[in-house]
């Protein structure tokens, strides 16, 4: 029984919707800041890229800034925790 004004197809207030063949559960979300910050590899490896490439670039040497331009692998102690914040990978 649907109540009125509800939405078709949705089923009120627990968050799957309703198709012709039943119940599928909703998207997850992926969480934006961590997709701006986090890439995963082919290999499932999480990169990030590093800090201090942002100004003052006068008083580092062009070695430094090279080097800091390239993408660094992230803590193991936070893969699994930056891996939940992307479910699909970076879009």
């Amino acid at each position: 029984m649907e109540r009125h004004g509800a939405r078709p197809g949705h089923a009120g207030g627990t968050g799957r919707v309703e198709t012709l063949g039943g119940f599928v559960m909703p998207k997850m979300k992926t969480k934006r800041g961590a997709a701006k910050r986090f890439r995963i590899s082919s290999t499932g490896k999480v990169k990030r890229s590093r800090a201090f490439k942002r100004h003052i670039l006068t008083s580092k040497s062009t070695k430094r800034k090279r080097q800091l331009d390239m993408e660094a692998p992230i803590s193991p102690a936070d893969v699994r925790r930056v891996k939940s914040m992307l479910p699909y990978g970076r879009p």
